[in-house]
């Protein structure tokens, strides 16, 4: 029987039930409780459950995120990478030509502060607006060629966050949210800037495919009410090397199960990554080749903008997964709110989240 929990707080649910023996077998998981759940013995490896041909059917990027210490721990089901939507009236109306700008599309930098400009000159929107915490600073800082750690190796050595592609994009982020470009921050964020979006005040927001039934269901200006049909565009965020941060859920199944209750587990998660309908009903991205393929997912009315997000994660920026990718991601991105608050400094900022990573971090690699 399946039982349905929110996204947040399903993990500790999880290790909990896992805890007196009353655990799921399969388990619907978030990108980062794959290899936390590994390196807590809490779910098992299933890299013999893939022929070279199955692991082929998955897309590079949503594999190699249920891949950790060289096995595989589960099937890729639904895919998510920032895009940014935008309003394709708001847009011709500061000059902006939206011929030919689509899910293929990036901005370089300088067209993004170009056109950025012309919207505020030209329109009575805002350009942007932000997400919250460290989503809604995804874009710009790995955008600008920024990263958490030199070499994708997670220890105290090898923290990059004080390098000057990352001083700089912090620096970015930090000018576009003082600028006339955005909102004040206190009206930013996830309180905020989907709302905003939908009622026409900013021109784009970056976010992920699960906001897209929202936007062409419940907005005026993107059902087809007041502004046609073809308003809602999208394209890929600017980036000097790398696309979006691809994330999205995984089909793993527990360390408790074995026998029949494991076959059952493995028959059930196949069915669930390939099955097509759930996904273009839903507006999940598959993150298989063949679902998009399949006649019924084209011929839905949400294929043109899952199939949009099908190639943003295809193209999407990749860390190697880790354990504690969750809670530094989650730290920094609390110091970040506080640096665009001007609670702190930039340079508060680095050494604060310096501070709080090196609490869990080993001192180099060698020695972990």
């Amino acid at each position: 029987v399946a039982t349905q929990k929110g996204f947040f707080g399903v993990e500790d649910e999880f290790r909990t039930a896992f805890l007196a023996e009353n655990e799921p077998q399969l388990l619907r998981t978030p990108r980062d409780g794959v290899p936390k759940f590994a390196n807590e013995s809490l779910i098992q490896p299933v890299t013999s459950e893939f022929t070279q041909a199955e692991e082929d059917a998955f897309i590079d990027t949503a594999l190699s995120l249920v891949t950790y210490d060289d096995d595989i721990w589960g099937w890729p089901q639904a895919l998510d990478a920032p895009a940014f939507f935008f309003n394709v009236e708001l847009f011709e109306a500061a000059g902006i030509d939206t011929t030919g700008i689509d899910a293929d599309t990036s901005w370089t930098w300088t067209e993004f502060d170009t056109n950025t400009q012309e919207i505020i000159d030209n329109t009575d929107a805002y350009a942007l607006s932000l997400a919250g915490m460290f989503f809604g600073a995804q874009p710009y800082y790995y955008g600008k060629g920024a990263k958490f750690f030199t070499d994708n190796i997670y220890d105290q050595e090898h923290i990059a966050i004080n390098s000057t592609e990352s001083r700089d994009a912090l620096t970015y982020i930090k000018n576009l949210v003082d600028s006339n470009k955005t909102p004040t921050w206190t009206e930013q964020g996830w309180s905020y800037f989907v709302g905003d979006f939908k009622d026409g005040e900013v021109a784009m927001i970056a976010t992920g495919p699960w906001q897209i039934q929202d936007l062409v269901e419940n907005s005026a200006l993107f059902n087809g009410t007041t502004h046609g049909e073809e308003n809602l565009g999208m394209m890929q965020l600017p980036n000097d090397s790398a696309g979006g941060f691809i994330g999205g859920n995984y089909y793993t199944i527990s360390a408790h199960a074995s026998g029949d209750e494991y076959d059952a587990a493995v028959l059930l998660a196949e069915y669930l990554t390939s099955e097509a309908t759930s996904a273009i009903n839903n507006y999940h991205v598959p993150a298989k080749e063949a679902v998009m393929s399949n006649a019924s997912v084209m011929a839905a009315p949400s294929y043109k903008y899952v199939s949009a997000f099908f190639e943003v994660c295809k193209n999407a920026y990749l860390h190697t997964p880790h354990e504690l990718y969750g809670q530094l991601e989650g730290d920094f991105g609390n110091k970040i709110n506080e640096y665009l608050s001007d609670d702190i400094t930039l340079d508060q900022l680095i050494t604060q989240t310096i501070a709080l990573w090196n609490e869990d971090l080993p001192e180099s690699a060698e020695e972990a």
